[in-house]
């Protein structure tokens, strides 16, 4: 500076000098008190977060800079395209090990921070604060007036995922456990409806389904949302009912990107446990509905090779000759996949081979089988076709004779 350097000039990734001390590791309150002596331009938009403010905010140990900033007049709804407002910033997920504080929220609600204001990653600082263990937060923007209907309920689909994500264990840096489900009872007391159903998430049943990498909490989210009496049967147009994408997880697909250790693998029905606990849970859940991409919970349980889903649901009374879905039917899902174990008690529970039902294959289809499945899916069908007509010609022939 006494150099005649320009305090305000733009340049690099942080665009200004205080917005590059506003991203450093640690707050320096001097250094930042002698940028803003020198008057630096404290609104100045610009660099990874937008502004100064949201910088700090952003920052897990922002909070010293962020009360300076607010004390010298920066703009407390200053917006930016990456993480919305400052308050939003302020909500965001932090450190494993981080221990939160609402301070830094609570000063920016006193200087007139609108709590509604959307726009980042997260779309609101309500929705923030729910993706991940800050139920404080939850609770104070709440207090303040956040609207949870904001964005199709955004901030609902965040608790929901989180929950269904979130390990069981804790140490003396982390939250609670069950914070997931206390930041749910926050919403579900401030009038949330338990049924709502997002186009693309379906209800909070089904977001908590769809969470491929699960942690060990999900249970609890369940066991929260049965007791708030949500509907288990609601069928979404996309995914089907709850129970369906349940039964559609793969667990091979689950860890395809997974290099850690999963205690689901065992048990060779890992993948099964999150029907098996609906329908441990659910008396009242409709094993037959029909809807999704694969027709029927059996469909889907069979195709992904969920061999305890398909005995549970086969003693629930799920028809094994449903018609529909992806397949068509789930012996022919069992086929298609190459789970001939499960294609037997499929068989023993008397479905229907397709040789059964019509004279010729279905070639269309099948053009359709090779495309998504592959040429060894569709050689299995033909081939299975070849030995239930045999079959069939047998008993015919012996019943003739």
């Amino acid at each position: 500076m006494d150099k005649g350097a320009n305090i305000n000039h733009h340049a690099g990734e942080y665009e200004s000098a205080l917005q590059a001390h506003c991203h450093g590791s640690a707050c320096q309150v001097e250094s930042l008190r002698f940028l803003l002596q020198h008057r630096a331009d404290i609104n100045e938009k610009g660099g990874n977060h937008g502004a100064a403010l949201i910088a700090s905010c952003a920052h897990p140990w922002g909070e010293e800079c962020a009360r300076l900033l607010l004390d010298h007049g920066a703009d407390v709804n200053v917006q930016s395209e990456e993480c919305g407002t400052a308050l939003i910033a302020a909500c965001q997920p932090r450190p494993r090990f981080f221990i939160p504080s609402t301070k830094t929220l609570q000063r920016l609600l006193k200087c007139g921070a609108d709590v509604n204001l959307q726009g980042g990653k997260h779309g609101t600082a309500l929705s923030a604060a729910c993706s991940w263990d800050y139920p404080e937060a939850v609770e104070l923007l709440i207090n303040h007036g956040a609207n949870i209907h904001l964005q199709d309920y955004a901030a609902w689909y965040s608790v929901t995922r989180r929950i269904a994500s979130q390990g069981g264990k804790s140490t003396g840096f982390e939250k609670s456990p069950m914070s997931g489900t206390v930041m749910l009872e926050l919403l579900l007391n401030r009038g949330m409806d338990i049924n709502h159903e997002h186009a693309e998430y379906g209800t909070a049943l089904h977001a908590i389904m769809t969470v491929e990498q699960a942690g060990e909490n999900w249970c609890e989210g369940i066991d929260t949302l049965l007791k708030h009496h949500i509907n288990p049967n609601i069928m979404n147009d996309q995914l089907g009912s709850a129970l369906h994408i349940a039964c559609a997880i793969a667990h091979e697909e689950v860890h395809a990107d997974f290099n850690g250790e999963c205690a689901d693998c065992k048990s060779i029905n890992g993948s099964s446990n999150k029907a098996a606990y609906l329908l441990e849970r659910c008396f009242n859940i409709n094993v037959n509905a029909q809807g999704g991409t694969f027709g029927t919970a059996l469909q889907a349980a069979v195709y992904a090779g969920q061999i305890l889903s398909v005995r549970l649901l086969l003693d629930r009374k799920a028809d094994v000759n449903t018609r529909g879905g992806k397949y068509h039917s789930t012996l022919n899902g069992a086929i298609i996949s190459g789970h001939w174990n499960i294609a037997k008690i499929l068989l023993e529970a008397g479905a229907t081979p397709d040789c059964h039902l019509q004279e010729e294959t279905d070639e269309a289809w099948l053009q359709t089988v090779l495309e998504e499945d592959g040429r060894g899916a569709v050689e299995r069908y033909r081939k299975f076709w070849e030995v239930e007509l045999e079959k069939k010609r047998g008993g015919e022939g012996a019943s003739n004779s």
